[in-house]
């Protein structure tokens, strides 16, 4: 896993974190712009999340602040939510997921924004997480948004990843499409 500080158009010292008090789950991370005088936020929806902080970046959080800042100026800030909220990249983990108290937080998050994008993949399921089931439950709230998805170059019926072969986190004609949910 590649780790990096945040990009450095970022508003590091308005970075908002909410971490389970334990530390093992994150509900969100609200990431500002530097020299962003509107109030547009994107919320960007993942699969879960990594330890991805007020400090450090993962690989696909740094790739969409740099790639978003340059390039969708409209957007003041970030606000990214997952699919799950359990720390575990590697999703080894069976238990303790999502807690209830998590999915009605990020889902009045959702319900104040709205442009979303989607970066779960295309993976209905991987060991005990089950996506589909989990986007399905979020559906009927992203029903009056504009959900978008990474453009890779041809037409798909997921929304992809960073990490999707056609992007590899690539920084050659990055674009946000329009995603049909």
């Amino acid at each position: 896993r590649i780790w990096s500080k945040v990009y450095e158009h970022v508003d590091q010292e308005n970075i908002k974190t909410d971490f389970s008090k334990d530390s093992l789950h994150r509900i969100s991370l609200i990431i500002p712009f530097q020299n962003r005088s509107n109030y547009k936020p994107l919320c960007i929806i993942g699969q879960n999340p990594s330890k991805a902080n007020c400090f450090v970046a993962d690989r696909t959080i740094y790739f969409l602040e740099e790639q978003i800042y340059n390039n969708y100026p409209e957007y003041s800030h970030l606000v990214i939510l997952n699919l799950f909220t359990r720390i575990d990249t590697k999703k080894e983990l069976t238990t303790d997921l999502l807690r209830p108290e998590f999915e009605d937080k990020y889902t009045e998050i959702i319900q104040n924004i709205d442009d979303v994008l989607l970066i779960f993949g295309q993976r209905d399921q991987e060991r005990a997480y089950n996506f589909k089931e989990q986007f399905n439950k979020i559906r009927k709230i992203l029903e009056n948004k504009k959900t978008m998805s990474l453009y890779i170059g041809k037409d798909v019926d997921y929304p992809p990843h960073p990490l999707n072969p056609q992007l590899l986190y690539k920084k050659v004609d990055f674009r946000i499409i329009d995603f049909n949910i």
